[in-house]
């Protein structure tokens, strides 16, 4: 019997296990030092030997349950608040009374040492002659010199204490920072080229999300217009791969704390709090495709199929693009031997017109993990259509083609690649294997 892909969205966080607690996955390994990159001069400090390319990110984990089926990583800048579901999910009996859960607010609280610590760096003659913003960006290279990439999520004041964290850990205490000198902030999400750590039950997808500390400006003059607020860009170690998807207002970004800490439960089977973590990310977005699909998990791993099937049925009625939701869905018609139905939803998946080509990509490179190399050709097909430029989509089309035997397919889409790319690494590997298809072809015209 073939392997189902399931996937879960959670955010920013580096797994190196989950749910069924049966593979680990080798750790990653540890960013030494968090990088900036100013959105003026773009300035890229060197890595550090021990470095990796990865940066933080937020991650995505698909568990592998029962047959055959792939689902994609969905990660909209959602909006309007979806109607009303047919049950009140918000406060189910199942899961007991609501334990103690930190606030929101009190995720960007540091302690009183640490705000005196910042108070007195932030104030102090001799940084005056720094914008705030750029006072803010020194003050945080300063006090944290080893401040190392780990994959958990802790609030502002524990990343500081501990000079570690996730990104989102990152976000936390550059917010509780900016909220102490009334520097205002944007948070963005980032995506990537894929990056996937697969184990027996587990296959990750990451992507990144950042802060921005804004510089204070004199309104524009009439009849001008930015395109781009100045700031500063706090981040890990950039990555070139990175593309901007959008801004995330601030509850948004805070929900993806109580995500986290929701998958943290999970792992431990502590499904009564996943629950009510899953709960708090929706009090503040309702519209989140990830938070659906967790809820849903939830439920499937308490055995309440048709409360998950509800969850499930009300994402996909109420939110605009809920590619995850459907193929989940449609794995667990799959695995409920309702084949009609599935065809129906795989139907509908093909009719949505998603103009992201990263949802795009996601599906495809699932379906190419999962042996459904068709399945993947035409979703990269989708993706490149709407990406052209994106090398690492025709690299990856030109793997699902040499999986199908098309080779003279395969080496057309590496050409594309080759030519979409200035990357030298890039390019020295799309060299090395339209060298390898061109022999292979050579060989098959000589035995014919």
């Amino acid at each position: 019997m073939t392997e189902s892909v399931k996937q879960i969205n959670v955010n920013c966080i580096d797994r190196t296990h989950f749910f069924d607690g049966k593979t680990y996955l080798d750790q990653l390994k540890s960013f030494t030092r968090k990088k900036y990159m100013d959105n003026q001069n773009f300035r890229h400090p060197a890595r550090t030997p021990e470095a990796v390319s990865m940066p933080c990110r937020i991650m995505f984990f698909i568990l592998l349950l029962g047959l055959l089926a792939s689902c994609a990583v969905n990660t909209p800048i959602e909006s309007d608040s979806p109607a009303q579901p047919a049950f009140d999910y918000t406060a189910d009996e199942l899961f007991g009374t609501r334990p103690e859960i930190i606030s929101p607010h009190s995720l960007h609280d540091l302690t009183p040492a640490q705000y005196r610590a910042f108070d007195e760096y932030f104030n102090a003659p001799r940084n005056r002659k720094h914008l705030p913003n750029r006072r803010l960006y020194n003050y945080l290279e300063q006090s944290t010199p080893e401040f190392s990439y780990l994959g958990e999520t802790l609030t502002a004041a524990e990343a500081l204490e501990q000079q570690q964290g996730n990104c989102m850990s990152l976000a936390m205490l550059t917010t509780a920072l900016a909220n102490r000198a009334n520097i205002k902030i944007e948070y963005q999400l980032m995506d990537d080229a894929p990056v996937f750590e697969q184990g027996e039950n587990v296959i990750i997808k990451g992507v990144h999300v950042r802060t921005k500390l804004l510089r204070k400006t004199a309104p524009p003059a009439k009849n001008v217009v930015y395109f781009l607020k100045p700031g500063i860009i706090v981040d890990y170690f950039p990555n070139e791969t990175s593309r901007f998807v959008g801004n995330l207002s601030e509850p948004k970004y805070v929900s993806m704390y109580y995500l986290n800490k929701a998958a943290d439960a999970i792992e431990s089977a502590n499904f009564n709090l996943a629950y009510w973590l899953v709960i708090e990310a929706l009090a503040l977005n309702n519209s989140s495709a990830s938070a659906f699909n967790m809820l849903a998990v939830i439920y499937k791993k308490i055995g309440e199929i048709s409360k998950a099937e509800d969850v499930y049925q009300y994402g996909i009625a109420s939110l605009p693009t809920p590619l995850t939701l459907l193929k989940n869905y449609q794995l667990l018609l799959v695995e409920q031997h309702r084949l009609d139905e599935a065809k129906l939803i795989e139907t509908k998946l093909q009719q949505i017109d998603d103009p992201s080509p990263y949802r795009w990509q996601r599906l495809a490179f699932l379906a190419l993990k999962t042996g459904q190399y068709r399945d993947a050709v035409n979703y990269y097909r989708r993706a490149i259509k709407r990406a052209p430029y994106m090398h690492e989509l025709h690299y990856q089309l030109a793997r699902a083609y040499s999986h199908l035997g098309q080779d003279a397919e395969s080496k057309i889409q590496l050409e594309l690649a080759m030519n979409n790319t200035q990357n030298e690494q890039a390019r020295a590997l799309y060299e090395l294997k339209l060298q390898a298809y061109s022999n292979r072809l050579k060989h098959r015209d000589r035995r014919q």
